[in-house]
């Protein structure tokens, strides 16, 4: 397990002590107004269908290290599957990013480049599987899962979740980031 990076201030309190506050770099970024979140909620897909975001960053974005938390919501059980490098003919459905400090003056530029609904010809190189648990049939009650990465700038990713409850269920996804 890494090291994660921690922002430190030194403090004196009204009896003239000192101490140290720390917090992790999430939340340091997130009080620096560099922190954003695109999400989409598909609210009907039927037994064997998939909920699509592709994750394409515009020219000027690579190199960068995109450091996202993708949560994941689902009705019902669902695969989730997440790729490098797929092709599409059609990007899908835009998503607009927000900054999560919300104060007249954000930081962070707007992110662009994430979309829902692509049209794929090929899912391209699969880099996790995993199951979000939610139940099938009469007892889906639904679940979540969420994983972090780091992705490359100059790369595509596409993130795949399959309806396999039994039944149509809402599913959301939800990417909150930051450089």
């Amino acid at each position: 397990m890494g090291l994660a990076k921690l922002e430190s201030t030194i403090f004196l309190d009204d009896l003239g002590d000192t101490y140290l506050k720390t917090i992790d770099e999430l939340y340091y970024k997130l009080h620096n107004k560099m922190v954003w979140e695109i999400g989409h909620l598909f609210p009907t897909i039927a037994n064997l269908n998939s909920a699509d975001f592709y994750i394409s960053a515009p020219a000027e974005w690579a190199g960068v290290e995109f450091h996202y938390v993708i949560g994941i919501n689902v009705g019902g059980n669902c695969h989730v599957l997440f790729y490098r490098d797929p092709t599409v003919s059609n990007d899908g459905t835009s998503l607009p990013s927000i900054n999560r400090y919300q104060d007249a003056n954000p930081v962070q530029a707007a992110v662009s480049g994430i979309f829902h609904t692509p049209t794929v010809t090929d899912v391209g190189d699969l880099l996790s599987g995993s199951l979000a648990p939610g139940g099938s049939g009469i007892a889906r009650v639904g679940g979540s899962t969420d994983a972090q990465w780091v992705l490359d700038g100059s790369a595509t990713f596409l993130m795949r979740v399959t309806n396999v409850s039994g039944g149509a269920i809402p599913i959301s996804i939800n990417m909150v980031g930051h450089t």
